[in-house]
């Protein structure tokens, strides 16, 4: 999956606002997840920082642009 560039994010919205991409965090790479991983990816207006699954399985068999982080332990705080 190709990177994005600054030059794919529009510069403006429609009423003229400047655009930002929202940063977006996919949690569960199943079926459902790996759709949206994907969709956001190709968004302009998104941009996938990190997807997240309890098995490693599934993140790692997640095709994710360069620089997206593939979470799979998660501490709670406190938990040590």
């Amino acid at each position: 999956m190709a990177s994005r560039s600054d030059s794919d994010i529009p510069h403006t919205l429609p009423d003229g606002s400047p655009a930002v991409a929202v940063a977006v965090a996919v949690i569960g790479c199943g079926r459902l997840g790996t759709y949206h991983s994907r969709a956001y990816a190709r968004m302009p207006e998104s941009e996938l920082i990190a997807v997240h699954d309890s098995d490693h399985t599934r993140t790692d068999m997640l095709d994710v642009p360069p620089g997206v982080k593939k979470i799979v332990d998660v501490k709670t705080p406190g938990s040590g």
